[in-house]
């Protein structure tokens, strides 16, 4: 890398009214300097798209596109006082081929996309990339839950033939978050062994 740092720093930001009881939100500070990362986690509920009540979407709208643009509000302000920033989203690769009954999770997700790719145009002038990372299948505790017979068809119909760990999600970021990404901006990076669900 030339002897350049691979990231300047992590801000970490309150959700606010994003998170709730039983959420796993980062909480921190505006003393970072350049980039900023979130994670949040609500439980949804998994149902045909008419079963699913307006609070079930208005759940995953709040956590999915409010807490994108609460983090984004707490931290581009900064960004624009460096010139330079670097701003990832995290979506999932279920937009690309929807699953049947996670109508409100794809449709928040599908929000979060729009508005990076507006963020991309609107923060670009001011030396500011946004990009967004979509996970596939990655190991994680909830995935872990799913039905023996699901990981197995996921893991089959995987062209890499395995599934995701955390530290391939981590790795996009960090490309975005690096020098080596300096010119790219307003993308979507499915990291999913080339499922696509």
């Amino acid at each position: 890398m030339g002897g350049k740092e691979i990231m300047r720093g992590v801000i970490t930001i309150d959700l606010g009214g994003a998170c709730g009881p039983g959420d796993r939100c980062l909480t921190g500070s505006r003393d970072g300097d350049g980039a900023h990362a979130r994670r949040g986690g609500r439980e949804q509920r998994v149902a045909p798209p008419f079963d699913l009540a307006h609070e079930d979407y208005q759940g995953m709208i709040d956590l999915n596109l409010h807490g994108v643009v609460n983090t984004c509000r707490a931290a581009v302000p900064g960004l624009w006082d460096r010139r330079w920033g670097r701003v990832v989203n995290i979506a999932t690769v279920a937009l690309d081929t929807p699953a049947p009954r996670f109508a409100a999770y794809a449709a928040s997700k599908g929000a979060m996309v729009a508005l990076s790719r507006n963020l991309a145009l609107e923060l670009g002038p001011d030396g500011v990339t946004v990009n967004v990372v979509a996970p596939g299948w990655i190991a994680t505790p909830r995935a872990a839950s799913a039905p023996r017979e699901d990981l197995e068809r996921l893991i089959v119909t995987t062209p890499l033939g395995y599934q995701g760990r955390p530290e391939h999600i981590a790795g996009a970021v960090l490309f975005y978050a690096s020098p080596l990404a300096d010119f790219v901006s307003r993308t979507y990076l499915p990291v999913s062994g080339g499922h696509d669900l």
